[in-house]
Order: C-alpha cells, then structure tokens, then sequence
C-alpha cells in the first residue's frame, strides 16, 4: 500500500498500461486498487521477481509510506489471469459491509488484518470479469 498525489484518469491507465507490460515480462500477476491517490495492491509471481518488484515500487517518488502489509507465499494464484486487474474504488466503490470502512476512510497498513486481505481478495477476484479491462 501507498499514498501519493491524487493521480487523473489518464495517468492512472498510463500506469497500469506500464504495469500489466512489465508484470507480464516477468510473469507477475495481481492486482492495482485505487482511491484518492492511495493504492493497495496484491502481486504474485516468484518470490525473487515479486521482491524485486515491490523494491522497485518502494523507490518510485511517486509514492510515500510504501508499506508490505502481508508477505506470504501460496499455492495458487489469487489473479492467475490478469497480468494486473485494476478497480478505482472511487468510481466503482466496495460495498461489502465489512470492508466498506476499511476501504473508505484513511488507508493504514494496521486495517488490513490477515482475514481482511483474505476477504478483499476473494470479493474483488469474484468480481473481475475481463483481464485485459481498465
């Protein structure tokens, strides 16, 4: 997760264009939320290539209190078809009851329990229908 300047809607496709391009040179899959110039975001793929990934994402001065919320390695892949799916929650908000206030008010690292990411994950995977979608 991190925060950053409020970014437009142009920028936002720029960046995710730039993204699913590099991910998918490296075979990294996941997933891009954005609200409000804060971002949450699930990568998977090899532990070296995600590692590197997330060290690159913390040195980019676009973004601040770059925070690692859950470092885990699994058995499958959450995002397995999307080289990075992408929900701006402004536009297209959550509205499961038990993440609707996580997900509205201030992004901090300490929301973000274990079961929440679980439930997070599972909600937005049910709702993606197109990979290569904006």
């Amino acid at each position: 997760m991190s925060t950053s300047t409020p970014w437009t809607r142009h920028d936002l496709l720029e960046l995710l264009r730039a993204a699913r391009a590099k991910n998918q040179a490296l075979g990294i899959t996941g997933v891009l939320l954005h609200r409000q110039g804060r971002f949450v975001q699930l990568l998977e793929g090899g532990r070296e290539e995600v590692h590197a990934l997330y060290a690159t994402i913390r040195a980019d001065d676009r973004h601040r209190d770059v925070t690692l919320v859950w470092d885990a390695e699994g058995d499958a892949r959450w995002f397995a078809d999307w080289w990075m799916a992408f929900r701006d929650l402004e536009e297209d908000p959550v509205t499961e009851p038990a993440l609707t206030d996580v997900l509205r008010g201030p992004v901090e690292a300490s929301t973000f329990s274990h079961e929440v990411v679980l439930q997070l994950w599972t909600l937005l995977r049910a709702g993606l229908a197109d990979p290569s979608a904006p």
